[in-house]
């Protein structure tokens, strides 16, 4: 074999194992409970995506404990309203839709939306 067709076959090589490697993992997410200072209480939350455990201990904080990454999807079972913010969907479980509002347009600078789903 001469050199450029080593050249050619590593460079052919390197560019089937790029292309077989998936460009990222499969989307995971961060399952928490978010407190509310003002209203006192605090909410089941689980935010999307996040890439790994990683990304999940990032979020800890006084007012976000009991953090876990998952894998997959966010349940969508008992989901009161979803906040889109950041480029990120955070479901919460539990609260009255006017607090939440507030909280995700004040705090989060997102939209929220009411949902009430129970299917998953």
């Amino acid at each position: 074999m001469n050199r450029l067709t080593s050249v050619l076959l590593f460079a052919t090589l390197c560019l089937s194992a790029a292309l077989a490697t998936p460009a990222s993992a499969a989307p995971g997410y961060c399952l928490y409970k978010q407190f509310a200072p003002k209203l006192r209480v605090w909410y089941p939350v689980c935010e999307m995506p996040a890439a790994s455990k990683t990304d999940c201990d990032g979020i800890i904080s006084a007012n976000r404990v009991q953090v876990e990454f998952g894998e997959g999807e966010c349940s969508t079972r008992n989901v009161t309203a979803v906040c889109e913010a950041r480029g990120r969907r955070i479901f919460f479980y539990s609260g009255r839709s006017s607090d939440l509002k507030r909280g995700c347009e004040q705090y989060l600078h997102g939209a929220l939306h009411d949902t009430r789903v129970s299917n998953n």
